[in-house]
């Protein structure tokens, strides 16, 4: 078992079709913390609507009854709502961002990222965020389709990889499209000046990172969906990306 300061993870859209709790649930045992933030689209409230299908938090309440210290739910794009289905309660805290001081002293804001930091044009329109989920979609079940999971029951069909590139590239390059567009970089700087901190933390774009944006850091937990990564900061201060 890895004990660390502090573990975030983020876009685990559970109650989607693509979501793994079987996988988070190990995950999570397997990785410990002192402090758990879950930063945004955790329970795909948004997919559960649209099929009319019943939201269940079976998944926080575990992580509640093992947990002492508060676990912080910052809300997301597919969960904004999610004060209507859950009320704060024993040790969770559910917020819009948290500012979070490290080991080191440095200060970040902690956001899924949707409102400020990747917000553009594009894919705010609901006619593009509908037309990116569906495009998601679609390639996501060629992905099962050719791998068997539907008729074969997990029995590959043939051992090429094409609908696997197909749908995992295509995936990434609209999400790496929609943080170009975004300008993220001057966002950033311009939002860690405002608020004072020495970087931002978020998900929401589904790819993991850390790096130096000018003198600010960005880091990104990714998600558990594709890259199945989470960030932690170790009990000396040293942040990194972890994965199952």
């Amino acid at each position: 078992m890895n004990k660390y300061r502090t573990l975030i993870i983020s876009d685990t859209h559970l109650g989607s079709d693509e979501s793994k709790p079987d996988e988070l649930f190990k995950f999570l045992k397997k990785n410990t913390s002192d402090n758990l933030i879950l930063n945004g689209d955790i329970i795909d409230i948004k997919y559960l609507k649209s099929i009319n299908a019943e939201i269940n938090f079976e998944f926080i309440e575990k992580i509640l009854d093992k947990k002492e210290n508060k676990i912080f739910y910052l809300k997301g794009n597919h969960d904004s709502d999610i004060e209507k289905y859950i009320s704060p309660y024993k040790n969770l805290v559910i917020k819009d961002y948290y500012e979070y001081v490290d080991f080191n002293k440095n200060r970040y804001c902690i956001l899924h990222g949707h409102k400020y930091i990747f917000s553009n044009f594009v894919s705010d329109g609901r006619i593009a965020e509908r037309f990116i989920t569906w495009v998601i979609i679609i390639l996501n079940h060629a992905k099962k389709i050719h791998s068997g999971l539907i008729f074969k029951k997990n029995k590959p069909l043939k051992k090429g990889l094409e609908y696997y590139t197909l749908a995992d590239d295509s995936r990434s390059l609209i999400k790496r499209g929609l943080k170009i567009i975004s300008c993220y970089k001057n966002t950033i700087k311009f939002f860690c000046d405002k608020l004072e901190v020495d970087g931002v933390i978020c998900g929401h774009i589904h790819l993991p990172e850390i790096k130096k944006i000018g003198k600010y850091s960005y880091m990104n937990s990714g998600d558990f969906v594709e890259n199945f990564s989470a960030l932690v900061e170790t009990h000396n201060g040293e942040w990194k990306i972890i994965s199952k």
